[in-house]
C-alpha cells in the first residue's frame, strides 16, 4: 500500500504564488498610476498654456502702456484661480509672458509652465 505524500507539504508552492500574485499587482498599479498621472500632467499643461494665453492678450489689448506688464499678470492669476491652479510666478517682458502655476495631486506637487507671446505684426489701436 502506497503512503500518501501530501501531509509532507511544506507549503512554499502557495507562499511563491501569493508572492507573484502581489508582485503582479503592485506592478499593475504602478502603470495605472503613472498613466493617470501623465494624464493630469497634461490637463495641467493645457490649464498653463490657457493662462499664458490670456495674460498675453491683456498685454496685447494695452501694449506700450506702463501698466501693460502689471495687468497681463494680474490677468494670469485670476485666470489660474479660474482654472483651480496657484499662479507661482509671471513674468511679463515687452511682448512675452511667462507663466508657472502649481497643482496638488495626491500630495504630489505638479508643476507646469507655458510662454506666450503677442505677434511681431498685430496693429497697435
Amino acid at each position: 500500500m502506497k503512503e500518501n505524500n501530501l501531509s509532507v507539504e511544506t507549503g512554499s508552492a502557495s507562499i511563491s504564488q501569493l508572492a507573484t500574485i502581489a508582485l503582479l499587482l503592485i506592478v499593475a498599479t504602478t502603470v495605472v498610476f503613472s498613466g493617470f498621472m501623465g494624464q493630469q500632467k497634461q490637463v495641467l499643461q493645457v490649464k498653463a498654456d490657457a493662462v499664458a494665453l490670456g495674460a498675453a492678450q491683456i498685454l496685447k489689448e494695452y501694449y506700450g502702456r506702463e501698466e501693460a506688464l502689471v495687468l497681463a499678470c494680474e490677468e494670469a492669476a485670476l485666470l489660474a484661480d479660474l482654472n483651480g491652479v496657484k499662479l507661482l510666478d509671471c513674468v511679463a517682458e515687452d511682448t512675452e509672458v511667462w507663466v508657472f502655476i502649481r497643482e496638488v495631486i495626491y500630495d504630489f506637487n505638479v508643476i507646469s509652465r507655458s510662454r506666450a507671446g503677442i505677434s511681431a505684426n498685430f496693429e497697435i489701436k
